[in-house]
């Protein structure tokens, strides 16, 4: 009896041990004891048999499962949709398909890790949960977990585990230990207790139970986090390690407001920014669709309707009732980040949900739906499950306890740097400092000791610089502090960087960086040049031909080619494969010029107007500097004679009469459909306004100035203004003045280009004024107009 008793006790204390000749606790509850002696109770506990289903049907119900109840997962991603049943055949709803055999399950100790995929903000902590799972449903405590994280992802771990209360952490053995940022060493907890981050809010606390290993994990970068669980307890190879993925997204975002009121199409718009800094995100995907009502997206033929942010990070789209009468329309949003984002590995990803009512101001009577609608989502640190706020009852009154003495201020410092750079680039070093102590650190000082060869860019004399600015980190808290230096010579550099705070110990890392000089430079340069007959007549088509030539020492990569022609004169058709005339451009591309190699690009034009027509082309490149592009442009004016005994008619750009030294041409918007219309804007549309100058003299002439009056229909962007080189504009009088260019060679053309935002709908006019050192006495002004339409939005 005291050996039975003493078995109790161990098997009850460590689901580890084994007493294979000895009694063991019951799991159905039917006796207390269990011998080994009963074949028949025993081959029962270490059998399961299979379900009379390989899929149940819709009515049936799945077999209890026997064992402990497991935990839901520590901050879960509810985002990840749940994986798809592989397809059967469809059977009546309770008619099980064909039953498998019945096999003898071999029960076998498990690794289990929490979550295994979650979404989570830059910035935050993420809590990761392991335990060993023994084949009797029980928890190992007091065992080792080796942490591991992905070193090409992006992350690090912050705090490990150790074995537990019971097990003071000022003994090695006992604490857990970070090798670095990448590798830990933790231990399953030998009682249960909970992590509290500091704040006083109780939802943020993570609770920890007997035989539950945990390691937080950060990133200040987006990007992916794989983070790997190993425990040399288990045997199997196959259940030794477990892999979870963190995926670190930086956005916030702004859904349209959840109910408003519209007449006619209504424009909903979704703005979507950085969070830690506010700058807009392109390239995201906001996911719009009609749920009910009878209201169909603008954009789409459909429904459903994505649409990928702008570079103002912004998403619009417009939604219409299609049907008379109707009162309201429910259009549901959501925020994807698309697959493979900015070069990552991470799968599509939705990121918030939203939705929004649009009350139709119709005749129809507005029935409320009986959904609530949802309301827009924001970026928050994930849920983790709490613990009870709620104390047990206790009979006795609690007893006066003096509280500990805060323990000192520690710091812990981690300075990353790339390993390689170029001399003449900036180097930036990143330091994160963080309070691993139980008191605040006061006065913390960052330092920074560099080699020659690294300069500081505000004092290019000094060796060192110093950051007074830090102030206190309390517990817990971590601080980031960029350091940017300028590499001015090659070699292997080195920096030794130390925080300092009040009553501490000082603690230094040192980077170095391989700095070595950039490649030499090869020149990159190509023209553009059309060829085109100098005058033709009236109702011939001619030949077109625009050559692109590759006239420097490196090939050249993604061309972009760009060709317009005034609709209203020339019908241009090109004549390459796959090339369309869209408003009055054709747009090619060649993928790779070689060096002295040529393309050339056909277009058969029909002559419609007798007047003179200018034909523009425009060509930008990639050299083999990544991201850098050049550019060049031509331009080729053809003559176009009027038929025998007919009179010139008016439109395109008309040749200047002979007392005037500059002709001026203006293009903005989109060009007519129809011959004598006027161009076209929409209101909320952004377009530029193209003026083109050309000195129609055999003589240079000098201080060649022009000026744009715009309407207050049209807004200009003076923050995105072209000029010649060298000019600059400014706003003055109510017009954009461009400054003189000192010389204009003869019949040399200049392009400036506005862009302008259409904000109110009207018959406006653009007029420009441009002046020379060879314009005429009468006013030395010559003047151009050009009439535009800019339409509004609503039908």
């Amino acid at each position: 009896m005291p050996l039975a008793i003493a078995c109790v006790l161990l098997d009850a204390g460590c689901a580890g041990l084994r007493c294979p000749r000895c009694p063991r606790i019951d799991p159905t509850g039917e006796r207390c004891l269990v011998w080994p002696k009963d074949d028949a109770q025993a081959a029962t506990l270490a059998t399961v048999a299979p379900p009379a289903t390989v899929f149940p049907a819709a009515t049936a119900t799945l077999p209890a499962i026997p064992g402990n109840a497991v935990a839901p997962p520590v901050t879960t991603d509810p985002v990840f949709p749940q994986p798809e049943l592989p397809a059967v055949a469809a059977a009546a709803p309770g008619v099980p398909i064909s039953p498998v055999s019945a096999q003898v399950a071999t029960p076998q100790d498990r690794l289990t890790l929490t979550p295994e995929r979650i979404l989570a903000p830059v910035g935050t902590e993420v809590v990761l949960k392991a335990n060993i799972c023994t084949t009797d449903g029980y928890t190992l405590a007091e065992q080792k977990i080796e942490w591991m994280l992905a070193r090409n992802g992006v992350g690090e771990f912050v705090e490990v585990s150790g074995k537990g209360a019971f097990h003071p952490s000022i003994y090695p053995w006992n604490a857990g230990s970070k090798k670095d940022n990448y590798l830990a060493t933790g231990y399953t907890a030998n009682g249960p207790h909970c992590i509290n981050r500091g704040t006083p809010d109780p939802s943020d606390d993570v609770n920890i139970l007997r035989g539950d290993a945990w390691v937080t994990v950060t990133s200040p970068l987006e990007g992916t986090s794989s983070v790997t669980a190993f425990t040399p307890t288990v045997e199997s190879w196959n259940l030794r390690k477990q892999i979870a993925t963190i995926y670190w997204v930086d956005v916030q975002w702004t859904f349209p407001p959840a109910a408003v009121t519209s007449g006619g199409r209504e424009t909903l718009m979704t703005q979507v920014n950085r969070q830690t800094d506010g700058t807009p995100l392109a390239g995201w995907i906001v996911r719009y669709e009609v749920s009910d009502g009878s209201g169909v997206a603008a954009s789409g033929a459909g429904r459903v309707s994505e649409v990928v942010t702008d570079a103002e990070g912004r998403a619009s789209v417009q939604v219409s009732p299609t049907a008379a009468g109707a009162a309201s329309s429910k259009i549901d949003m959501q925020l994807v980040r698309p697959a493979n984002f900015g070069g990552s590995d991470s799968p599509r990803l939705v990121i918030g949900n939203g939705s929004t009512i649009v009350n139709w101001s119709g005749g129809s009577t507005y029935v409320p739906s009986t959904s609530t609608p949802l309301t827009p989502v924001t970026p928050t640190t994930p849920s983790i499950p709490t613990v009870p706020t709620t104390p047990p009852l206790s009979t006795t009154p609690p007893a006066t306890t003096t509280p500990p003495v805060a323990g000192p201020a520690k710091l812990e410092l981690n300075v990353q740097a790339p390993q390689s750079a170029l001399v003449g680039t900036k180097l930036r070093a990143v330091a994160t400092i963080r309070n691993t102590g139980q008191s605040a650190a006061t006065n913390v000082v960052l330092t920074d000791r560099f080699d020659q060869g690294l300069l500081f860019p505000l004092d290019p004399s000094r060796n060192m610089i110093e950051n007074k600015g830090i102030g206190t980190i309390g517990p817990g808290e971590t601080r980031t502090v960029p350091i940017d230096l300028d590499v001015s010579k090659a070699g292997s550099l080195c920096q030794d960087v130390t925080v300092e705070f009040a009553g501490g110990n000082p603690v230094s890392q040192r980077v170095c960086v391989s700095a070595s000089e950039p490649a030499p430079q090869r020149n990159a340069s190509f023209n553009i040049k059309i060829d085109a007959p100098t005058s033709a007549q009236q109702n011939q088509t001619v030949a077109v031909d625009v050559i692109v030539t590759n006239t420097g020492e490196v090939p050249l990569t993604d061309l972009q080619i760009t060709q317009e022609f005034p609709l209203a004169v020339i019908q241009p058709q090109p004549t390459e494969q796959g090339a369309e005339v869209i408003s009055g451009k054709i747009k090619q591309t060649i993928d790779r010029l070689e060096r002295g190699a040529k393309k050339t690009f056909r277009v058969n034009c029909f002559l419609r107007q007798a007047t003179r027509a200018t034909i523009f082309a425009d060509v930008t490149a990639e050299t083999d500097q990544a991201g850098s592009r050049i550019r060049t442009s031509d331009d080729a004016t053809i003559e176009i004679l009027p038929l025998s005994g007919a009179a010139t008619q008016g439109g395109g750009v008309a040749s200047p009469p002979t007392n005037q030294p500059l002709a001026i041409g203006v293009q903005i918007g989109t060009a007519p459909a129809r011959e004598g219309d006027a161009p076209s804007l929409r209101v909320g549309t952004r377009s530029s306004c193209e003026v083109l100058v050309r000195n129609t003299t055999t003589a240079p002439q000098t201080n060649m100035a022009i000026r744009v009056y715009f309407p207050p229909e049209l807004a200009p962007d003076l923050n995105a203004l072209e000029g010649p080189p060298g000019t600059t504009a400014k706003l003055a009088g109510g017009a954009v003045e461009f400054t003189p260019v000192a010389t204009i060679a003869p019949n040399e053309l200049l392009h400036f280009k506005i862009p302008v935002n259409a904000i109110a709908a009207g018959n406006v006019k653009v007029d420009v004024q441009a002046v020379s050192s060879a314009a005429p006495a009468q006013g030395g002004v010559i003047t151009k107009s050009q009439n535009v339409q800019v339409l509004g939005n609503r039908l």
